[in-house]
């Protein structure tokens, strides 16, 4: 058999140094999403005393994102130095570490989407927030309001990124009010690049 010709080589080493710092990208992310997560535990234990439902939910999604990203990360890293392993040797190979700034993937996340305040009077505006990673300047996040038991369209509420990177995206909006002696209710999806995140429910007292 043909032994692999020195720009097939090449080649082959420069897909897996790419394979190799994305791998580095994606256990740098999985590890700081894991102390941003440990970060909120005092909110998730103040939002739970008002929906416990909601927070198990929450929970889980977060651990099973954490989970499926630090699989994803060992699978590739795996699968690139059994690659290198076996490629014929052209000289030392350095993975250099890359920098968020010149990564041209989508490595991103939307997560904790929430309401603030939980519960609001008519009239009073509320505040759409969600934790996010991996998004430049320019992107933009749309936050799509439902309203429970309603088959109207959802309202759509977009937020350009104005700096690289952040690590929450808000909007506030003004619920519509309730009929007297009633209440609506309210829930969003914020949507930015594939990636989306799903909101408790809040209630519009009257």
């Amino acid at each position: 058999m043909a032994e692999p010709s020195n720009e097939a080589t090449e080649d082959l080493l420069k897909k897996l140094d790419a394979a190799l710092r994305r791998a580095d990208l994606l256990e740098r992310r999985v590890a700081a999403w894991e102390r941003e997560l440990a970060s909120v535990r005092t909110e998730l234990t103040d939002f739970a005393a008002r929906a416990p439902a909601a927070r198990a939910e929450s929970d889980r999604w977060h651990q099973l994102e954490a989970r499926l990203g630090r699989l994803e990360v060992r699978s590739l890293q795996a699968q690139a130095r059994r690659a290198l392993e076996s490629a014929p040797a052209a000289g030392p190979v350095r993975p250099r570490v890359p920098r968020s700034s010149d990564e041209e993937d989508d490595v991103c996340a939307l997560v904790f989407a929430r309401w603030e305040p939980l519960e609001a009077k008519p009239g009073e505006k509320v505040t759409l927030r969600v934790k996010s990673d991996g998004y430049e300047e320019g992107d933009v996040v749309e936050f799509h309001i439902s309203e429970l038991g309603s088959d109207a369209a959802a309202l759509v509420l977009k937020q350009e990124i104005d700096r690289a990177d952040p690590s929450e995206v808000t909007v506030t909006w003004t619920p519509p009010r309730p009929d007297a002696g009633s209440e609506r209710a309210f829930t969003y999806v914020a949507r930015g690049r594939g990636r989306e995140a799903r909101s408790p429910v809040l209630r519009v007292l009257a």
